[in-house]
């Protein structure tokens, strides 16, 4: 039986993760990139290290996204 351009069976856990693996490559970027930039601040905007690491794992794609944009001026 087809839904879309899927089909209901064998192939649309294959599809599914096919479409889905670049997203979890970006969001592990995103967190690797986020975090080793953290690891190499002193200051941050709007709190502290702990605040930012936790807007950072539980924001998905936001959380990295925030950190970059208000993480306060370079060093």
């Amino acid at each position: 039986m087809e839904f879309g351009t899927f089909t209901i069976g064998e192939n649309v856990d294959s599809k599914f993760w096919l479409m889905l693996s670049p997203l979890i490559v970006l969001q592990l970027v995103l967190w690797i990139v986020a975090f080793v930039d953290m690891s190499r601040r002193t200051r941050f905007r709007f709190g502290n290290k702990w605040i930012w690491s936790l807007i950072i794992l539980l924001g998905n794609f936001l959380g990295p996204v925030a950190y970059f944009l208000f993480k306060g001026e370079e060093e």
